[in-house]
């Protein structure tokens, strides 16, 4: 378990200006996005293909992130685009500035009309996470994070409540598995110490439950490139305490797929106690 290194890249005045300037124009492309997002829906004529077994991609997964697209280079021709579906859109090996988009974060929730799921948008700056959002329009919910300035739920700063530092007071999110032992295999008798567990299938939004206080743990295998630097900055900036999981096992190494194992918690206690349960040392540098 590696608790993750400090980003510490210092923002000098133009890249706070920068960073003011996609603040202020993003709501602009959400604003569009959502009404795309909502349209689809619950909406059963919309074209669905698989990329790979369970994994899904709608034609609203690419309209959205075909308009982000447009909206960035718009707006910010000199930053870099990597989308879900479409990868690095754009290489400018000159920029310091990469923009992540996943334009429906649990599309499987998405196609079967569940309300968890959403839009996520990151911007990095020389690798650093500095701007996060994660709108999920079915549920007129919208979590920003910023460097050094919290993170806010539609437009109110989360104070996170104070968290019970035992496992059973608290829910634990998990990712849902294909197949029990799986489960097992990463979970094991951390089930029967916590107060519940939830199994959502909507990477970001199940962070927010975290950092919000709806829950006291998260565990996720295979954070997509796109997810981490949302997730990460969402945790910082709430106070949250987060590490990457060394791979436990061929049968979950992302590695290859620039995946990460990533768990969050509410407070340290709870960490700690989530660390001794995966039998981890008690010191890590974080990457």
């Amino acid at each position: 378990m590696n608790q993750h290194e400090n980003l510490t890249t210092e923002i000098g005045p133009d890249a706070d200006v920068y960073i003011n300037r996609a603040a202020t124009l993003l709501p602009q492309f959400l604003d569009v996005a959502t009404d795309v997002f909502r349209s689809g829906f619950q909406n059963r004529h919309i074209a669905v293909s698989e990329k790979s077994p369970r994994d899904f991609v709608t034609e609203v997964d690419k309209k959205i992130e075909g308009l982000f697209l447009q909206w960035a280079q718009a707006n910010f021709p000199d930053a870099n685009v990597f989308g879900e579906e479409d990868g690095i859109s754009t290489q400018n090996t000159e920029s310091d500035w990469l923009y992540a988009i996943d334009p429906v974060d649990a599309t499987t929730n998405y196609i079967n009309g569940d309300p968890e799921c959403s839009t996520v948008v990151s911007l990095r700056y020389k690798e650093d996470p500095v701007l996060a959002v994660c709108r999920l329009p079915m549920k007129n919910e919208e979590y920003v994070a910023r460097k050094g300035r919290g993170v806010q739920r539609n437009g109110e700063v989360i104070t996170p409540p104070i968290r019970e530092g035992r496992l059973d007071r608290n829910i634990l999110i998990i990712p849902r598995f294909k197949t029990l032992g799986r489960m097992q295999n990463v979970v094991g008798n951390l089930w029967d110490k916590v107060g519940g567990v939830h199994m959502k299938m909507s990477c970001i939004a199940e962070v927010c439950d975290v950092i919000s206080g709806k829950a006291g743990l998260g565990v996720w295998l295979g954070m997509g490139p796109q997810e981490w630097p949302a997730a990460y900055l969402f945790a910082e900036e709430s106070g949250c305490e987060i590490a990457t999981l060394e791979n436990r096992s061929e049968a979950f190494d992302y590695s290859g797929m620039g995946k990460r194992n990533v768990i969050i918690a509410g407070n340290k206690l709870i960490f700690d106690q989530a660390k001794d349960h995966f039998g981890l040392p008690e010191s890590f540098p974080l990457q």
